[in-house]
């Protein structure tokens, strides 16, 4: 819900579900979204095989997916 009112949206929970208010115009605005911490754990597992390093940007410790932790092993 939260990402849709960040683009000037509505969606309210009911009893009965959730119901998505009609807005005239979507605003276009920047989001951004953190890469994908279980996509990332594959070239991270083939760059530690090889004895490599790798960085995947904008996938930090401040990151919100408990996959993160896959980096630490």
């Amino acid at each position: 819900r939260k990402m849709v009112a960040d683009f000037g949206g509505a969606i309210e929970e009911t009893p009965r579900g959730f119901l998505v208010r009609q807005v005239a115009q979507y605003r276009r605005d920047v989001y951004r979204i953190e890469p994908d911490a279980s996509a990332a754990s594959y070239p991270l597992a083939l760059a530690a095989a090889g004895g490599h390093t790798i960085e995947v940007a904008g996938l930090g410790a401040g990151s919100l997916q408990g996959d993160r932790a896959f980096v630490e092993i």
